[in-house]
């Protein structure tokens, strides 16, 4: 693992920038992330190139990811900034438009009551991945909805439905699950 030197005037390293203990430390945090990581990115791309419900189960039978537990508590922390990350985002890239946000209530109303249970999702996501996961371990019949790989890859449409999905429920993040066209978490919930 690179470690970054000190360096005196003639270009000899003198010292790292971290003790022995914190570059061993640092060393199995990395390892850790990159594992957790790999796995949950393992898994999105394998069910998306071969449609496997076996990898879905696979999952789902060693139970929920516990670093992706961890990473949702840091991610109820900084709701507030996605949510209004969230807004600004769609009334950036649809200029202002009245008409896209319009569009993407439209499309929520319709996407919400076109099966029993329907999942908003970002490709990239492992949250979203291990939501599709659980449901296909329980046998769940739902329609999967793609709004983009990932939140800031999002277009007007997509971005003004993210806001649009946030204003319900209080949720900003993905994913959004809709059982018989309501909200499976809201602000009432």
């Amino acid at each position: 693992m690179f470690l970054p030197h000190f360096y005196d005037l003639s270009g000899r390293a003198v010292g790292t920038l971290f003790t022995p203990s914190m570059a061993m430390l640092l060393r199995a945090l990395m390892v850790c992330l990159l594992a957790s990581t790999c796995n949950a990115f393992g898994l999105a791309l394998s069910r998306a190139s071969t449609h496997s419900r076996a990898s879905a189960l696979r999952m789902s039978e060693s139970g929920p990811n516990p670093v992706l537990g961890v990473a949702s508590l840091g991610m109820g922390l900084i709701k507030p900034i996605f949510k209004a990350e969230a807004a600004l985002q769609a009334t950036v890239l649809s200029l202002g438009s009245e008409d896209v946000r319009e569009e993407a209530r439209a499309q929520i109303e319709t996407d919400r009551n076109s099966a029993p249970v329907v999942v908003y999702t970002y490709g990239l996501s492992p949250f979203s991945t291990e939501c599709k996961a659980f449901l296909d371990g329980v046998g769940c019949k739902y329609e999967a909805i793609e709004l983009g790989p990932e939140w800031f890859l999002l277009g007007p449409k997509a971005s003004a439905m993210r806001a649009e999905l946030a204003a319900e429920t209080g949720q900003s993040s993905l994913p959004h699950v809709f059982i018989k066209g309501k909200p499976a978490a809201s602000k009432t919930a």
